[in-house]
């Protein structure tokens, strides 16, 4: 269902710009929505987190299985499917005037539809303990913030800044960049 939200945020890019002209505000706007979906779809389905998941929920009695299971793939399903679906609301306001200044409602459902759906997937991480929230904690107070962006500055000001701070959660989350970070500096050059 994730995938299929994911998919309808990106169709309502297309359906928010329909009736406008294509100019290099409205394709910066597109691209960057993409951006941002990348990164929240990275936060969930990479790093092997269903592996992961799998085997905390093969850890435990069947019992506190089913319940587990209830928790984290529905509850917490609810903030990830909306969070995407909020996001995509406001995205396909935003398109129609990319460079000027959102009306606090599609602001609030850019920066709140991303800020939910890392709430979510923090607390399906933390009900399957499959590693720490801290950094996207951090993200989702600042995709909540971005709203400011949105009002005050303009709709691609807004998604730049929140494909910026989910690119840097990737990086700082993504195993790659830390064992080559800790690479370099064990490198005696």
């Amino acid at each position: 269902m994730l995938i299929i939200a994911f998919g309808e945020s990106v169709v309502a890019v297309g359906i928010g710009a329909a009736d406008f002209a294509v100019t290099a505000g409205l394709v910066l706007a597109a691209t960057l929505t993409l951006v941002v979906l990348a990164g929240l779809w990275w936060c969930y389905f990479a790093d092997d987190n269903d592996g992961k998941a799998e085997r905390a929920l093969a850890a435990v009695s069947p019992r506190r299985r089913a319940r587990l299971s209830l928790l984290a793939f529905g509850h917490c399903y609810l903030p990830l499917l909306g969070g995407v679906i909020i996001f995509a609301a406001g995205v396909k306001k935003a398109v129609s005037q990319p460079l000027a200044a959102l009306s606090v409602a599609p602001a609030v459902a850019i920066g709140g539809g991303a800020a939910l759906y890392l709430v979510g997937d923090m607390m399906l991480r933390r009900v399957l303990r499959l590693g720490p929230n801290l950094t996207r904690l951090a993200v989702a107070v600042l995709a909540a913030a971005s709203c400011g962006v949105g009002v005050t500055v303009s709709a691609v000001g807004q998604l730049g800044v929140l494909a910026a701070v989910v690119t840097m959660l990737v990086i700082a989350e993504r195993p790659v960049f830390r064992r080559g970070a800790a690479r370099f500096e064990e490198s005696p050059s």
